[in-house]
């Protein structure tokens, strides 16, 4: 169903960067309010220090051409990741996988009015 109506790409341009960080401050920032707009030092985009080390992906609703997500998978670097800042260390160290064998997935975002649509494309 999903492969019907969207399309997921990788965001590997300024251009379409500029994008995913546009529909984040949308999502994150207007409609949610989980960031300040002021957070950011670039207007109408909502970026953190762990962008640098992600990979980036939007997704295109087929049916308007509108881009209406976005998705991130942040790699470790020193160990580092946004879990880490917001769970108690003794959490973490519990696991038997090192931080730096894995990678997050955060900042997913879906524009107010795609949240819980159900048509698709014959």
């Amino acid at each position: 169903m999903f492969d019907k109506r969207y399309m997921a790409v990788l965001a590997d341009t300024d251009e379409s960067r500029t994008i995913h960080f546009n529909l984040r401050h949308q999502v994150y920032c207007l409609e949610k309010g989980f960031e300040k707009p002021t957070n950011s030092s670039i207007i109408d985009q909502e970026v953190d220090s762990f962008d640098k080390q992600s990979v980036h992906f939007l997704v295109r609703d087929l049916l308007t051409s509108r881009w209406v997500a976005t998705l991130r998978v942040v790699l470790p670097v020193n160990n580092d990741l946004p879990i880490k800042h917001v769970v108690d260390e003794s959490v973490l160290e519990r696991t038997d996988v090192s931080l730096s064998q894995i990678a997050e997935v955060s900042r997913f975002t879906i524009l107010s009015e795609h949240r819980h649509t159900t048509s698709s494309i014959n």
